[in-house]
């Protein structure tokens, strides 16, 4: 999605952060996942193979780029929270 990216810009624009703040995040290990989700569920998200009930609860067209999308602003979350319990904020 578009907003992903120009949201950092815009922050920058402002003077809210500066780029030494921003960090491009890597994707969360099947062992975080697996610590939310159920085998089952996270096996059919990685095959596309969620029902359409299933699909619709996600609120999103079912996609590997959506999945992998997820899973990269869900590492995102973990390590900005690790990096603020790290770092005092």
């Amino acid at each position: 999605m578009e907003k992903y990216e120009l949201l950092p810009r815009q922050l920058v624009h402002e003077g809210t952060v500066e780029n030494s703040n921003l960090f491009v995040p890597g994707d969360l290990t099947d062992a975080q996942i697996l610590a939310v989700h159920t085998p089952i569920y996270f096996d059919k998200l990685r095959s596309l193979s969620l029902t359409k009930k299933e699909e619709r609860r996600t609120g999103f067209p079912l996609s590997k780029r959506l999945v992998e999308r997820e899973i990269n602003i869900a590492a995102g979350t973990v390590e900005c929270a690790e990096y603020a319990l790290s770092n005092g904020v």
